[in-house]
């Protein structure tokens, strides 16, 4: 689950900003839905076990990265082995 804090900005004023974090156990679809509920573009990322404990930055870019190269491997792998063609065809 995600850590939500909310911090009180050093100007004095009474408006609180809310930092949203995600885990480095969490799925990268868990990540993607909390960007799109909140409207962020990069999420910093914390240990499990030590929410102050900064390991990371995920960003949109990051993510779109991410995204691409699983496409490009699906492809890779579509072009290899037909998605009509079973194992057992394969080996006849």
């Amino acid at each position: 689950m995600a850590t939500i804090w909310s911090v009180s900005p050093g100007s004095g004023t009474s408006d609180a900003e809310v930092i949203v974090t995600a885990r480095s156990d969490e799925s990268l679809r868990a990540v993607v839905h909390r960007m799109a509920e909140t409207g962020r573009t990069r999420i910093p990322v914390v240990d499990p076990a030590n929410a102050s404990r900064l390991v990371g930055l995920v960003s949109l870019k990051d993510l779109s990265k991410a995204r691409v190269r699983h496409l490009e491997e699906e492809r890779r792998r579509d072009a290899c082995c037909p998605s009509g063609a079973s194992s057992r065809s394969l080996a006849s």
